[in-house]
């Protein structure tokens, strides 16, 4: 039986709530490859042990792999650059001219977005 919860988070289902707990001991040797794999593949502890466990007991299903903090950083920068590009545009879409200024950097706007995608293209390949 559900309870009416006025005007708050909807409640999880029980099946959603269930928490397991893992616990392993590395010894010195296998915590530092541990750490070596963690700086070399972005992900949560919990991301890599549990697609680690699913992968020993055979199953198929795998987590979508979390976004990295610097692809998320590339991306909030391309937005901040695309928000000048869409100014110009709506400025040349009014009928009005540019002035040298702005070409310049309507310029530097498509170079440094052209820098950004590459650099989202190189973070999500690592």
């Amino acid at each position: 039986m559900s309870t009416l919860n006025k005007g708050g988070r909807p409640q999880k289902e029980e099946t959603r709530k269930q928490k397991h707990r893992l616990v392993c001991y590395l010894n010195l040797q296998e915590s530092n490859e541990y750490q070596l794999f963690l700086s070399n593949n972005p992900g949560s502890n919990s991301y890599h042990l549990k697609n680690a466990l699913l992968s020993y007991i055979g199953s198929s299903v795998k987590q979508p792999q979390k976004i990295n903090k610097n692809v998320t950083a590339a991306f909030n920068e391309l937005n901040a650059v695309s928000r000048l590009e869409n100014q110009i545009a709506k400025h040349l879409n009014r009928g009005l001219k540019l002035d040298g200024s702005s070409t310049i950097q309507h310029m530097k706007n498509q170079q440094e977005i052209k820098r950004i995608i590459n650099q989202i293209k190189d973070l999500l390949i690592q």
